[in-house]
C-alpha cells in the first residue's frame, strides 16, 4: 500500500470520528472518494473544520446567554455539523459577533498569547468579568482592545475594567433605589438587577411615569374636585391609589378624563350660578360672600337655588313697590330702607310694604270718592284721578288745599244755575257755568264771578219787585182776572 493511501481501517476509524462530531457520513464519503489519491488531504483538511468548529462551539457556548435572542446567532451555531460550511460560518459569527459582544473578537485573538505566557486562568478571569459587563459597558471597553494583545499589561486592564464594574454597580444602585421607593407605595416592581442596564432603567422609568400620571391624577382629583365635593375627590383618590399596575395606564387616563370632565362640568356650573349672584347684585341683593361663588358653596347653592330665585324674585317685587313709595314719601319710608337687599328680611320688608301700601289704597280710595264728589257737583276733575292713584298722599295734601276754590266753584255754579236768564243772559251764564266746571280758574276770576252774580241777582230782584207792582195795581183795578204767585214764575 502506497503511503499517500491512507489505510482503510484508519480512514473509518477518523470518519467515525468525525461523524460522532456532528459531520455526515455520506458528505464526507462522497468528498473523499471525488480524489481518492488526495484521501489524506481531504481527511486532514475535514479535521481541521472539526478543530475550527468545535472552537468556535466552544465561543458560542461561552457566550450563551448573551446569544439568547439573537435569532442570527442561534442559526449559525446549528450550520456548525457542515463542515464545508465552518469557515463561512466563522465569518459570519466574528462579524455578527463584533456588534453584539464588540470585546470577544480581540479577547480571543489573544487567547494563545495568554495562556502561552501562563496566564490562562487570568485570561479566564478577564472574560469571565467581561461576560458579566452590562452591554451598555461595552463602549468604555474599546480601549482595552489593543491591550489584549498584551498579557503583561494585566493590571492596567482590570484597573479599567474596575472603574466600568465600579460605575455599573453605581447606575444599579441608583435603579435599585428608585425601583425601592416605587415599592414603598406599593407598586410591584421586579428585582430589575435581573435585567441589561438599559432595559432595567427603561422598566424603572415605565413604573416612574405610571407613577408621576398617577399622581399627577390624584392631584388632579385634589385640586379640581376637592373644592367642590371632598367625599367625592376622596373616591378618586382611591381609585386612583389603587391602581398598581402598567397594565392599567388605560384605565389610568380614562380616570384623568373623567375627572377633568367633571372638573370642568362643576366650573361651569359655579360659573353660570356665580353669574347669577352677580346679576342679582346688580339689581341690589346683598350676599354674605363677596366675588364670586366659592366652589365649597356650589352643591348647597344648587340645592337651594330654586327657593333663593323664588325669594329674590319676591324680594325684588317689594323694593319695586318700596321704591314707588319712596318717590313720593321719602320720609315715611327712610326708616325701612337698611331692610332692602337683605333677603334674609323679605318678610319684614313685605310688612312695611303691605303697610303702606294698605295706607296708600285707603287714600287712594278716599281721594277717588271726594273727587267724585266734585264730578256730581260738575266740576271737571278728572285730571286729578290719575294724579290720585299715581300719589295719593300727596295728592290728598294738595286737594286739601284745592277744595275751598273747589268749594267755591260748586257754589257759584249753582248761583249761577238759579239765575233767571229767561230774558236774557242765557248765553252768557252757560259759558260762565262751563268755565267754572272745566278751568281751574283763580282767584280773581272767582271774585269776578262773584259780582256777576250779584249783579244778575240784583237785577233780577228788581224785575221782580216791578212784575209784583204791576199785578197789585191790575188788582186794584179789578182788571185781574184770577190771582197768581209770580214766587214760582220766571220773569219772562
Amino acid at each position: 500500500m502506497s503511503d499517500d493511501v491512507p489505510d482503510p481501517q484508519s480512514v473509518d476509524a477518523r470518519l467515525a470520528s468525525l461523524a460522532q462530531f456532528g459531520f455526515p457520513v455520506e458528505a464526507m464519503a462522497a468528498f473523499l472518494a471525488e480524489h481518492e489519491e488526495a484521501a489524506s488531504e481531504r481527511l486532514e483538511w475535514l479535521e481541521g473544520r472539526r478543530d475550527a468548529a468545535t472552537a468556535l462551539d466552544e465561543r458560542f457556548r461561552a457566550l450563551e446567554e448573551i446569544a439568547e435572542g439573537h435569532a442570527s446567532l442561534e442559526a449559525l451555531h446549528g450550520r456548525l455539523n457542515d463542515p464545508f460550511t465552518v469557515e463561512e460560518v466563522q465569518r459570519e459569527f466574528d462579524r455578527l459577533i463584533r456588534n453584539i459582544v464588540s470585546w470577544e473578537p480581540p479577547l480571543n485573538r489573544s487567547k494563545i498569547a495568554w495562556f502561552e505566557a501562563g496566564h490562562g486562568r487570568e485570561w479566564d478571569t478577564l472574560f469571565a468579568r467581561l461576560l458579566g459587563l452590562d452591554g451598555s459597558s461595552y463602549p468604555a471597553v474599546v480601549p482595552l482592545h489593543r491591550l489584549f494583545e498584551s498579557p503583561e499589561r494585566l493590571g492596567e486592564i482590570a484597573r479599567h475594567l474596575e472603574t466600568i464594574e465600579a460605575d455599573e454597580e453605581r447606575q444599579r444602585n441608583l435603579i435599585e433605589v428608585g425601583a425601592q421607593r416605587l415599592r414603598e407605595h406599593g407598586y410591584p416592581l421586579p428585582d430589575l438587577s435581573t435585567f441589561s442596564l438599559l432595559e432595567g432603567l427603561q422598566r424603572l422609568e415605565a413604573w416612574q411615569t405610571f407613577h408621576t400620571n398617577r399622581e399627577r391624577v390624584r392631584l388632579s382629583a385634589v385640586q379640581l374636585i376637592q373644592p367642590f365635593d371632598p367625599d367625592l375627590a376622596t373616591e378618586f383618590e382611591r381609585q386612583c391609589n389603587s391602581m398598581q399596575a402598567l397594565t392599567e395606564a388605560e384605565a389610568l387616563t380614562a380616570l384623568a378624563e373623567e375627572i377633568q370632565t367633571l372638573a370642568q362640568t362643576l366650573e361651569g356650573r359655579r360659573r353660570a350660578l356665580s353669574d347669577a349672584i352677580q346679576t342679582w347684585r346688580g339689581q341690589g341683593i346683598v350676599f354674605p360672600h363677596e366675588g364670586d361663588l366659592h366652589p365649597s358653596d356650589l352643591m348647597e347653592w344648587e340645592a337651594n337655588h330654586d327657593t333663593v330665585a323664588a325669594t329674590v324674585k319676591r324680594h325684588l317685587g317689594l323694593v319695586e313697590q318700596w321704591n314707588r313709595f319712596a318717590r313720593y314719601r321719602p320720609s315715611q319710608t327712610a326708616a325701612s330702607e337698611h331692610l332692602l337687599g337683605h333677603l334674609d328680611q323679605t318678610e319684614r320688608l313685605q310688612d312695611v310694604v303691605d303697610e303702606m301700601d294698605g295706607l296708600w289704597k285707603q287714600l287712594e280710595l278716599d281721594g277717588l270718592a271726594l273727587l267724585e264728589s266734585y264730578e256730581h257737583a260738575g266740576l271737571n276733575v278728572g285730571t286729578w284721578r290719575q294724579r290720585v292713584v299715581d300719589d295719593p298722599m300727596n295728592t290728598m295734601e294738595r286737594m286739601t288745599v284745592e277744595r275751598e276754590r273747589w268749594d267755591a266753584r260748586v257754589e257759584l255754579m249753582m248761583e249761577l244755575d238759579g239765575l233767571d236768564v229767561s230774558f236774557s243772559g242765557a248765553e252768557e251764564v252757560a259759558l260762565r257755568t262751563q268755565l267754572l266746571a272745566s278751568e281751574d280758574v283763580g282767584s280773581d276770576v272767582l271774585e269776578e264771578m262773584r259780582g256777576f252774580v250779584q249783579r244778575a241777582q240784583r237785577r233780577n230782584q228788581r224785575h221782580r219787585v216791578m212784575l209784583n207792582e204791576e199785578l197789585a195795581t191790575m188788582r186794584r183795578a179789578g182788571t185781574l182776572e184770577h190771582e197768581v204767585q209770580t214766587e214760582s214764575m220766571i220773569l219772562k
